[in-house]
């Protein structure tokens, strides 16, 4: 016979229900030396009892879905008289979990929650405004146009860029691994923000200046397309709305000095919205009337003449039917002398009986150093003066004769 104790102890089945088991030994009427003992057992279901410490056997996450959820899953023993609860990090509590259960997940991402920009200032800078889910755990920088301007950069930052007027740009923040700046490949882009316009003309040229026709007008501005133009002949508005590359129908004035001028004009009401820029004094050259035009620059003017001999009278007919005339006055002789195009040309000088008098009502003294030597020559007949170019000097003769040919001046 043996002395052996009973064993009792408890189990938990699949589902979690505890069970006590009670083993004990009984001995049989073997002899020796072969004993034997049977072993006697019985469960009892058990609905109150002392559970032992939780211990979790194995704990894993599977299947995460960023910004969405993550499942949990473990093994312990007696879990269904336990409650298990998911931290994330040190502080964040995502409550009780079950195995199998799915959670929401928290992770950190370049998410830009907002972000604005404002204060733009016309080749200066902008104020930068962005939140971000996770603001210190990447660093951002922030492009225009797809040209990075600054990294990194922090939010409430103004950011020093020489913004141009009138164009669109498009600002986009972009998120960085601060580690290695390396691409998270996360970025957000505003709608694409026109800058304001200026009335800046950049270039100015006027040419092809065909008189009594009209001219061509060159001109670039910053921002063409923001404002109208207006192009004016000495002060006098010639055509509004004007574009470039145009041109303009001007009765250009023979021999003349024109000061051309381009205004900006605010196309809603035609206010003036900059600076004008003007040309310098442009003096009118061509061909008309059978006269050539050219600019004297000696004497900043211009002059016209035709080598076609003719009479005084004509002479001044046609210098005076395009606004010119003879060289009318001793001074204006002095400033055309060195002339060299002509033989020789009429001047605006004739004898009246008494004394030679000049367009401008002065009169020739008869020993003036201008006269040619013998001359005046009967002047009583050869009542009309020219200049003979080689000589500088003036001679007379028949006024109806057509002796010279004609130079007029403005």
């Amino acid at each position: 016979m043996f002395d052996v104790p009973a064993h009792n102890s408890y189990y938990f089945d699949p589902d979690n229900i505890c069970y006590a088991s009670n083993l004990w030994p009984a001995p049989t009427f073997n002899p020796a030396p072969n004993p034997s003992v049977n072993i006697f057992s019985s469960s009892v279901k058990v609905k109150a009892f002392t559970l032992p410490a939780a211990v979790i056997n194995n704990f894993w996450i599977t299947d995460f879905h960023l910004g969405q959820n993550f499942k949990v899953q473990y093994i312990a023993a007696c879990s269904a008289y336990f409650t298990f609860s998911l931290k994330v990090g040190k502080k964040t509590n995502l409550g009780v979990v079950h195995s199998d259960n799915n959670r929401k997940l928290f992770v950190s991402v370049p998410d830009i929650s907002s972000f604005t920009v404002d204060n733009v200032y016309l080749h200066q800078s902008f104020d930068l405004y962005f939140t971000a889910v996770c603001p210190d755990a990447y660093c951002y920088g922030i492009s225009v146009n797809d040209v990075s301007i600054q990294y990194p950069v922090t939010t409430d930052t103004t950011v020093t860029y020489d913004v141009p007027p009138c164009t669109d740009l498009t600002f986009t923040l972009y998120a960085k691994n601060c580690t290695d700046e390396s691409d998270t490949g996360y970025s957000t882009s505003l709608w694409p923000y026109h800058t304001d316009p200026v009335p800046d003309i950049t270039s100015f040229t006027v040419d092809n200046v065909n008189l009594a026709q009209s001219f061509d007008v060159h001109f670039t501005a910053t921002c063409p397309d923001a404002y109208c133009f207006e192009i004016s002949v000495n002060d006098v508005s010639i055509q509004y709305p004007v574009t470039t590359d145009t041109t303009v129908t001007y009765d250009v004035p023979l021999c003349s000095s024109s000061t051309f001028t381009l205004d900006v004009k605010n196309c809603a009401d035609e206010s003036y919205a900059g600076s004008p820029s003007s040309l310098p004094s442009y003096p009118t050259a061509g061909q008309v009337d059978g006269l050539n035009i050219f600019p004297y620059r000696p004497l900043g003017s211009c002059y016209a003449y035709s080598s076609r001999l003719t009479t005084q009278s004509d002479a001044k007919i046609r210098c005076t039917r395009n606004r010119l005339k003879l060289l009318d006055s001793r001074n204006n002789l002095i400033g055309y002398q060195f002339f060299g195009r002509l033989v020789k040309a009429w001047v605006d000088l004739s004898y009246n009986g008494v004394s030679w008098t000049w367009g401008d009502g002065s009169t020739l003294l008869s020993n003036d150093a201008l006269l040619e030597p013998g001359y005046p020559s009967l002047p009583t007949i050869r009542q009309c003066a020219f200049l003979v170019t080689n000589t500088k000097r003036l001679r007379n003769g028949a006024c109806t004769s057509n002796l010279a040919a004609t130079l007029c001046i403005q």
